[in-house]
């Protein structure tokens, strides 16, 4: 970043916490980045984990325990880029090409990323439940294939998932 856009952005920064309004809003954004950083790390653990389940527990006759658990750590990947966009790293591109109220621009990027997690946060709830499911009935040399699909449209009911995007 050229010094010039540093000095703006370093201007803006004080100008927005200068503000209660500013200063809440920046507490919530920090808050956020907590919160996705913590789900970052549960998710990346849940990779590990379901990287080791099938490494000890794949290669099954059928192959769809295979089948269901790579959909699964694909799945906790896919979550963990929507968790690395819901935390804020700005170097001050984001007000560079505004041309409204700073505070409004970190508001509205605030609450784009504040749907980003929420979309992560379902997700990795139902992943994670149907991780566990996965692991009883193989545990039980049970069907999960169909428990873990009946287990999924219950909690899809239940906790509907929206897209980050609508």
């Amino acid at each position: 970043m050229a010094d010039d856009d540093h000095m703006r952005y370093t201007q803006i920064s004080v100008d927005i916490a200068s503000t209660a309004h500013g200063q809440s809003v920046i507490r919530g954004a920090e808050a956020l980045n907590a919160k996705a950083s913590a789900l970052l790390t549960h998710v990346s653990i849940m990779v590990a984990i379901s990287t080791g389940f099938l490494v000890t527990f794949g290669r099954t006759p059928s192959g769809a325990y295979d089948v269901i658990v790579l959909a699964e750590i694909i799945g906790y990947l896919l979550i963990g880029v929507l968790c690395l966009s819901a935390i804020w790293a700005s170097d001050g591109s984001t007000f560079k090409a505004s041309r409204g109220d700073p505070l409004t621009r970190l508001v509205e990027v605030t609450t784009a990323r504040r749907k980003r997690y929420q979309f992560a946060l379902k997700a990795t709830i139902a992943l994670t439940l149907a991780l566990i499911v996965n692991i009883i009935f193989y545990a039980g040399g049970g069907h999960f294939l169909l428990l873990n699909t009946t287990v999924m449209a219950f909690f899809s009911n239940l906790m509907p998932i929206t897209s980050p995007l609508s």
